[in-house]
């Protein structure tokens, strides 16, 4: 099939030289496919809780410390909560619930959007979601994904393949 002769340079070259857009793309393309495929299970889930599950507020009947600083979380604690549910039933976390909190002082005050300032108190109420139908599953608003930092990850995403595409019907002429 071969007649024996070398192919030349430039056979398998489909575009013109390589720009810094292209590497671009292919590094968050790269970052994308390593990072997000352990992400995307948990946003799904979390998302479909916070859609069917009934919204309710979360005592707090036991706080401990959960170990050492964590760097960028805060310090750990575990949480237990309670919630009564529309319906009057009441509902505990089957386990505690690990909260971060940048600081140790009771009295630091909460930013509104950020990372919690303080400690959980005990008799705090906490928004939380409920799963009403099945095992009365608890899970804090707070320590769900944040939507809106996973969507600009999706968007950069689909940007760069649209980019890609894009890029690879629009080749150079080959000289």
């Amino acid at each position: 099939m071969s007649s024996g002769k070398p192919p030349p340079p430039d056979a398998f070259r489909l575009s013109g030289p390589v720009t810094v857009t292209e590497v671009l793309v292919c590094v968050v393309i790269w970052l994308a496919l390593c990072w997000f495929p352990a992400d995307l299970p948990r946003l799904a889930r979390e998302r479909w809780i916070a859609i069917t599950g009934t919204s309710v507020q979360a005592t707090v009947t036991g706080v401990t410390s959960g170990g050492e600083r964590v760097p960028k979380r805060g310090h750990p604690f575990l949480v237990t909560l309670e919630a009564q549910l529309p319906d009057g039933r009441q509902v505990r976390t089957p386990a505690p619930v690990t909260l971060f909190s940048m600081s140790l002082d009771p009295d630091a005050r909460d930013a509104h959007g950020g990372q919690r300032q303080r400690p959980p108190l005990l008799g705090e109420t906490l928004a939380a979601y409920a799963d009403a139908r099945g095992a009365g599953r608890l899970v804090l608003e707070e320590a769900l994904m944040r939507l809106g930092f996973a969507l600009s990850w999706m968007s950069l995403i689909a940007a760069a393949l649209i980019y890609g595409a894009w890029r690879a019907r629009n080749l150079p002429p080959s000289p």
